[in-house]
């Protein structure tokens, strides 16, 4: 168990055009401040084939943005090593110069920051900032980010330090039965039980609206100011979509840790599945990789065991005699000619899937059914020493610390 969790809690900004002006001024600043860092890198290794590192950047920036605080001036540094260290491990592609669009926060990660009450917070250069406090803060404020989003909103994000004993729920009628999820286009999810749940489609829902939206964009002038209040009309709309698909995938995420003790998911690329241009609509509406994050947040709160299997052929083998009954797409009910079994495609994969968990994963769920609440630990784990966790009122990023998490 780690000894100490970070969550990060998001509120909505309501700064006077003032304040608006000097939020836009130090983030072009910090903007400019990594452009310039990145050309003053990519010089020093042509000329010298050296690299540099954050100590370096914060020196020659030490008398540079005066209007920007030193806090933040070296954060913006330290984002700069860590795009160079994420190229360096084959994470991502080579650092690339930020423009107005790409370069959306900076960060007070020490001080720079004061909260004065549950409306208020002061921020060094820009004053004191009202926000919509709408969830009181549990632990210890780390670091502070100032966030504008492409609807042109400000938004606060405290990462805090949670003591253990006030983050983990573990509900008294609690279920520790083991079930197997499937994740379907048609059918959002099929568990093993013959549970379903719809998928929504909330792109789908939206699409007219968008699609108007984005027929009146083509049309407006580059660089007018119309064409700049139709793009934010259009983000709008993916905002609104956005913010349906997170509520619904924490509600259907919530309910599955809360019945169940353990829960079998595929290991499902939805890269692959985005390529594939027949389903690339409608694989970016269901979300697979934002769902499965909210799922492993919900998991690691309430102390339900995950685990990833191999997800090939479970939607061709038959659950209940073990063999393989090929079938298309198209077809949704899985007729077994061996041994007569008739049920949802779906569903039969679902029933693979918990069959798949491995024994790893069913020694630590057996101690669980029979009452000991035992470390949650990961197939995959990460190596870090901080569990960092995004509430409902973020983009989930999970990062989990080694032997300690889930998925």
């Amino acid at each position: 168990m780690t000894d100490k969790i970070i969550i990060n809690y998001k509120y909505l900004l309501q700064p006077t055009k003032q304040q608006k002006s000097s939020l836009w001024k130090t983030l072009q600043s910090c903007r400019h401040q990594y452009n310039e860092g990145l050309e003053l890198w990519n010089e020093c290794y042509e000329c010298c084939k050296i690299g540099l590192n954050a100590f370096m950047l914060n020196e020659y920036f030490k008398n540079n943005y005066q209007n920007v605080h030193s806090q933040v001036k070296q954060n913006v540094n330290k984002r700069l090593e860590t795009s160079f260290k994420s190229f360096f491990d084959k994470r991502t592609k080579y650092p690339k110069f930020k423009s107005k669009n790409q370069y959306r926060s900076f960060t007070y990660p020490q001080s720079g920051f004061k909260l004065i009450n549950d409306k208020k917070i002061k921020l060094s250069g820009i004053g004191e900032v009202r926000f919509v406090y709408h969830r009181a803060i549990i632990g210890k404020i780390k670091t502070c980010t100032l966030k504008l989003s492409k609807t042109n909103k400000w938004f606060v994000i405290f990462s805090v330090e949670v003591e253990p004993d006030n983050f983990f729920e573990t509900p008294n009628n609690k279920n520790t039965n083991a079930v197997g999820l499937d994740i379907g286009i048609k059918t959002f999810v099929s568990l093993s039980d013959g549970t379903q749940i719809e998928n929504p489609k909330f792109l789908v829902a939206s699409f007219k609206k968008i699609k108007r939206a984005q027929r009146k964009l083509s049309h407006k002038k580059k660089g007018s100011h119309n064409r700049k209040k139709q793009i934010i009309k259009l983000a709008k709309l993916h905002e609104r979509v956005a913010n349906q698909r997170k509520d619904f995938h924490f509600q259907t995420a919530h309910w599955l840790v809360n019945k169940y003790g353990l829960i079998a998911v595929e290991k499902l690329s939805p890269q692959f599945m985005i390529k594939n241009h027949k389903l690339a609509n409608a694989a970016t509406d269901i979300a697979i990789s934002q769902f499965f994050d909210i799922l492993t947040y919900e998991a690691y709160k309430h102390q339900t065991l995950v685990g990833q299997v191999d997800p090939k052929n479970t939607s061709q083998i038959c659950s209940k005699c073990g063999k393989i009954v090929s079938k298309d797409l198209s077809v949704r009910t899985h007729q077994c000619p061996y041994c007569g079994f008739v049920c949802d495609r779906d569903v039969n994969a679902a029933i693979n899937i918990v069959d798949r968990v491995p024994d790893e994963l069913k020694q630590k769920y057996n101690l669980l059914r029979n009452g000991t609440v035992g470390t949650i630990e990961t197939l995959t784990p990460v190596e870090t020493n901080t569990a960092v966790f995004e509430s409902k009122d973020l983009e989930i990023s999970v990062v989990i610390e080694a032997g300690s998490s889930l998925l």
